[in-house]
């Protein structure tokens, strides 16, 4: 029989990054109900806003039930302040844009990561056209996301 006296879990983890989400996404993809609890009670405990890219990517990669457990307090406060972690699992990289913009946390570092599948989504929306071409560039608010961002014919 083992000892766990020697195993260590920290709970620190405030804002997730990618080692973090790498160590949790293992996490929540191990067999272990212990291990989804631990993450869990670690994912909890994030600042949502400044975790939400890699809350999002755990969503699309793990079972979400295996994120939140929505019997907990902690577990509920999480999935409202993301409003659905569950919902993350089918939610593509323009809705998650749009998401992420209509609650003020759209940040350069997220809009850099998810450029090129929202220009892919803008391009498939409108390249099909029979009688126009169209160039699409930031909206100005949008601006400070990417400020080498210049026209781009599609």
């Amino acid at each position: 029989m083992g000892n766990n006296n020697n195993m260590e879990v920290s709970t620190d983890i405030s804002i997730l990054n990618e080692h973090s989400y790498g160590r949790l996404k293992g996490m929540f993809n191990s067999e272990d109900e212990a291990d989804h609890k631990i993450g869990q009670i670690l994912l909890s405990k994030v600042n949502v806003e400044k975790s939400i890219y890699y809350i999002w990517l755990l969503a699309q990669n793990c079972r979400p039930g295996n994120l939140v457990n929505l019997r907990t307090k902690a577990g509920r406060e999480l999935n409202e302040a993301c409003q659905g972690v569950v919902r993350f699992q089918w939610t593509s990289e323009p809705e998650f844009g749009r998401f992420l913009i209509s609650k003020g946390w759209m940040t350069p570092e997220i809009f850099m990561k998810l450029k090129e599948p929202l220009r892919n989504d803008v391009h498939n929306k409108i390249a099909r056209d029979p009688f126009y071409e169209f160039s699409i560039e930031l909206k100005q608010e949008n601006k400070h996301l990417d400020p080498d961002d210049k026209l781009t014919k599609i």
